[in-house]
């Protein structure tokens, strides 16, 4: 059973040191999923990616609907695993929650987290996975309608190469999204929500802006 990314989480980020603001002074109107998700691109812009992966991996607990909340948190993950800040002892378990965020919302649904998995497995000389991923991303109908294509022609004709491309295909085709579990989202969440003074101290400023929809794809 896998644990919500909130508390895999915690005692991986209480090694190291944030380098951000508690919060910003302004941002999108929101509640739950929708303000946390805010609040992660916030810190990320502002250089506080142990902000900004606690506040996105809060934000997928909220599950359906936050496969993008997911993707992110794995993404932030993976690069902070490889960061020369980053204690030495953090690295592998910061590049297993990534790899693992990234699968839950690429097992939703989530086109771009299926074209990453297959992009990074291929750079990690992990034919199979990444063949794997590229087909089910391949099939997904999303990105197709959005005009997108995240796999390089050239880089899916190494892919299809090293790999015994025909099983890949298989599976993509039995393939259906397994939609995202809700959590509940803990106190450390919740306190990221609270509101901020003028002077940034707290969680969150908000302003009447409009709030981040998601969706999901290979359907």
């Amino acid at each position: 059973m896998r644990l919500p990314l909130s508390l895999a989480l915690a005692a991986v980020l209480t090694a190291c040191s944030t380098g951000g603001r508690d919060g910003p002074g302004r941002l999108r109107a929101g509640s739950g999923g929708e303000l946390l998700y805010a609040q992660g691109q916030y810190r990320a812009e502002e250089g506080d990616h142990i902000g900004s992966l606690r506040a996105y991996s809060c934000a997928a607990e909220y599950g359906p609907g936050y496969e993008v909340a997911y993707h992110a948190a794995g993404i932030t993950a993976l690069d902070m695993a490889v960061m020369a800040v980053t204690p030495e002892d953090r690295r592998t378990p910061l590049t297993e929650i990534g790899y693992d965020a990234l699968e839950r919302a690429a097992n939703a649904g989530w086109a771009a987290s299926q074209a990453e998995l297959a992009l990074r497995y291929h750079r990690a000389g992990r034919a199979e996975d990444a063949a794997n991923w590229a087909a089910i991303y391949r099939s997904n109908a999303r990105d197709d309608a959005l005009g997108l294509a995240r796999i390089p022609d050239a880089v899916f004709a190494d892919i299809r190469a090293a790999s015994d491309y025909s099983t890949a295909q298989a599976r993509a085709d039995d393939f259906f999204p397994q939609p995202l579990a809700r959590g509940e989202p803990g106190p450390e969440c919740h306190e990221m929500m609270r509101p901020v003074d003028r002077r940034g101290r707290g969680g969150f400023g908000v302003s009447p802006d409009i709030g981040h929809g998601t969706t999901r794809g290979n359907r």
